[in-house]
């Protein structure tokens, strides 16, 4: 398929799990991810995978100790839980020394694969590369947080468990950790909220706040602009326009 239909050095366009499914002549439907799962609660659990199939896939050990930092901090109710591979363990202990008291459940190479799963069924949101715990919650349904960088092809391989989203960089260092909190604090709180903006861009929450509040917006000419600018950044032969439509009231 890759040869003869994609092309030498050009980028497949199609998830590779509607791919497979596509050769084996199959038609893919909800209860092929979720319903040989046992159903499970939600806990306030968010897990962090720290690894990835390749070092240049995922985050360096300090990025994660400002994520987890960040998420401690500002996602009071949440406890953060690491997981990993036994391979990864040197790594999680000095990760889980940002914060004393047992404030990060550390499960890095403690778990068996179905253990995994069940501790990604109970979780509120995955943060993670493209590797296992990604694809595990699809199985599951629980949101992930994809952190993408140029290596990899977010639209093959990337998160398919609803309400997920992907932040795309060219490098691991080219993501800052405050994006990432930020965004994982929105999709906690079930949309794109103001203060996530803020923090996005380094500016004070509640400026945008009262901005968004006392402005009178023209909708139309913010549609037509929103349009514009997609058009002029995002412009290509082989783009591909997703809508997301997250359901929360905007201020």
């Amino acid at each position: 398929y890759f040869f003869a239909q994609v092309g030498t050095g050009r980028a497949n366009r199609i998830h590779l799990t509607d791919l497979f499914a596509h050769v084996a002549e199959v038609r893919l439907e909800k209860n092929d991810w979720t319903d040989w799962m046992p159903a499970r609660a939600r806990e306030a659990r968010i897990v962090v995978h720290i690894g990835a199939s390749e070092n240049h896939k995922s985050y360096g050990d300090h990025k994660w100790m400002q994520v987890a930092r960040g998420l401690l901090d500002r996602a009071t109710h949440h406890r953060v839980t690491l997981v990993g591979s036994a391979a990864e363990r040197d790594r999680a202990d000095l990760i889980a020394t940002v914060r004393d008291g047992g404030d990060i459940e550390n499960l890095v190479g403690r778990t068996t694969l179905r253990e995994l799963e069940a501790v990604i069924a109970s979780a509120a949101l995955v943060i993670g590369a493209d590797s296992s715990p990604v694809h595990i919650a699809a199985l599951t349904d629980t949101p992930v947080l994809n952190l993408s960088f140029q290596s990899v092809r977010f639209w093959e391989t990337g998160p398919r468990s609803n309400g997920s989203r992907i932040l795309v960089a060219a490098l691991p260092d080219d993501l800052p950790s405050d994006r990432v909190v930020a965004e994982a604090l929105s999709m906690l709180d079930g949309g794109k909220t103001a203060e996530a903006i803020a923090l996005q861009w380094g500016r004070a929450p509640r400026t945008l706040q009262r901005f968004l509040e006392l402005i009178l917006w023209d909708e139309e000419k913010l549609r037509d602009r929103c349009q514009q600018i997609v058009a002029r950044d995002h412009a290509h032969p082989e783009a591909i326009g997703c809508v997301d439509e997250s359901g929360v009231t905007k201020s």
